[in-house]
């Protein structure tokens, strides 16, 4: 079994969100003590819906056709961006709550084991009323290694191969009736919080989102973490707006994350990035990829990638709500 494929720790339950941290430096996701000491900090547990397994490393429905990410793509962006989140830096994060994510890895499953996989994924969906999510799964997995996970609130994991793109993925499947009552709803804010704390009182983090419910909820849960303070001081603040027209009246940014999938660069955001800032922003459509846009000093940019993804759109909100 290669190494990617013995990282099984993201089908476990972590009790704890100091367990979840460590978890992840122990696979090399979180590299450095600044990552580590702001997520032990900002408790995922406040930011996910109640009665979830909050320290898993997956994503979770927050209702309206949005999530919160999974822990390790969380702890990956905050590494990409660690550099331009100093004391007294502005930070943007565009769509608090709306991203499906994992990276992923190749890996191949005989036709026979998936036509049983597939079997099974239709009679769940037609004897329980399952709707599933689909996130491409970050490590590689032996065909011995598919089970299913029972988690609290009905949820269930397994695991899943895409025939189509020779990948393993894993899928997340919740009742239907869960997904439609507003009551699942929880999030997020997570993020926001997370760069509020490590650019400190005198810098500002901004979250800005869509959905007027997920703003309500993410100040919430601010609210009750330890960046309420930041809060009060006006230093954290989050907004009801078009994540792609981003937040010019606390522009220039020095890091800029994006929750949702672009299919290119939104051009507003390039614009509110820093000379000398950074942005962390998925682009595509069916294929996308993890991009790290760094803005120079005299306003060119360069573009690299970081791995590939799977996020949901950038979108509309109507769009989001009608699930296009």
């Amino acid at each position: 079994m290669n190494v990617l494929a013995k990282r099984s720790w993201t089908r476990g339950s972590i009790d704890k969100n100091k367990g979840l941290v460590e978890h992840l430096q122990q696979y090399g996701v979180i590299k450095s003590k600044k990552v580590a000491e702001v997520m032990e900090t900002i408790d995922r547990g406040l930011f996910v819906p109640n009665g979830t397994a909050a320290y898993v490393d997956s994503p979770m429905p927050i209702g309206y056709n949005a999530t919160i990410s999974a822990p390790h793509m969380h702890a990956t962006c905050l590494e990409l961006l660690k550099e331009h989140l100093q004391p007294g830096m502005h930070a943007l994060d565009v769509g608090s709550g709306a991203l499906l994510a994992h990276s992923h890895c190749s890996f191949h499953l005989s036709p026979s084991l998936l036509m049983k996989i597939q079997a099974w994924d239709v009679e769940t969906d037609v004897e329980h009323g399952f709707m599933w999510f689909r996130e491409l799964d970050q490590f590689a997995l032996e065909p011995d290694e598919l089970d299913q996970n029972q988690w609290k609130a009905n949820m269930l994991r397994s695991f899943f191969a895409d025939a189509s793109f020779d990948m393993v993925g894993s899928f997340l499947c919740f009742p239907s009736r869960l997904l439609a009552s507003s009551g699942i709803l929880a999030g997020t804010g997570y993020l926001t919080a997370c760069f509020a704390v490590m650019v400190g009182p005198q810098g500002h983090a901004v979250g800005v989102e869509h959905i007027p419910e997920i703003v309500a909820s993410s100040i919430e849960n601010i609210k009750k973490s330890a960046a309420a303070d930041l809060w009060e001081r006006g230093s954290l603040s989050v907004h009801l707006t078009d994540g792609r027209l981003g937040w010019p009246e606390l522009a220039p940014y020095d890091a800029i994350h994006v929750g949702a999938a672009a299919p290119d660069l939104p051009q507003p955001l390039i614009q509110q990035l820093k000379p000398g800032g950074r942005m962390v922003i998925p682009v595509g459509k069916i294929f996308q990829e993890l991009k790290v846009v760094d803005k120079k000093l005299d306003g060119s940019i360069s573009v690299y990638t970081e791995t590939a993804v799977r996020y949901v759109p950038l979108t509309s909100r109507t769009a989001q709500l009608q699930g296009d």
